[in-house]
């Protein structure tokens, strides 16, 4: 895991971004026009400032606490993929992003869209896997498998 580090760093902002982008999904499908908003997309920008903001300790709590113990997990059982930390990760964030809705409730009222915190937690997970396992063939693919793809590559020829 030599990109260790920069996953550690930058896979937690996945979790905002995902928000943000949900948010604007659910706001275009449900035709939801605020009120009182001149420029729609600098309030847009507005609320991908606070995502970040205010969930940032918690996303990287998350990821150092869950997502990094359970990424080498995973690769200790030869299950390091895409799919596995987005579930992993998607669960958490499924568990935490509505308790810390609720501590964030006396200082405001927050709606998101249903599944907000599983989309968070796997767009971080996603992050996560394909920030250190990129240049990492043994990451994705099972043992064996790729000299078998090789071999089968090569048969062609």
């Amino acid at each position: 895991m030599r990109r260790l580090p920069l996953a550690l760093l930058v896979s937690p902002l996945a979790a905002p971004l995902a928000v943000w982008l949900g948010s604007i999904v659910r706001g275009v499908v449900s035709h939801q026009v605020s009120s009182g908003v001149g420029n729609p997309v600098a309030a847009s920008l507005i609320l991908l400032f606070a995502l970040v903001l205010f969930s940032a300790p918690v996303a990287y709590a998350s990821t150092l606490l869950i997502v990094w113990p359970a990424a080498a997990f995973l690769r200790a059982l030869g299950v390091f993929r895409w799919w596995s930390m987005a579930i992993v990760a998607g669960v958490a964030g499924a568990a935490l992003f509505p308790l810390y809705l609720h501590a964030l409730e006396p200082r405001g009222s927050f709606s998101f869209f249903p599944g907000a915190g599983a989309v968070a937690g796997a767009a971080a997970g996603w992050a996560f896997w394909f920030i250190v396992a990129r240049g990492d063939p043994a990451a994705e693919t099972p043992p064996g498998a790729r000299s078998a793809l090789l071999a089968d590559y090569e048969n062609r020829e």
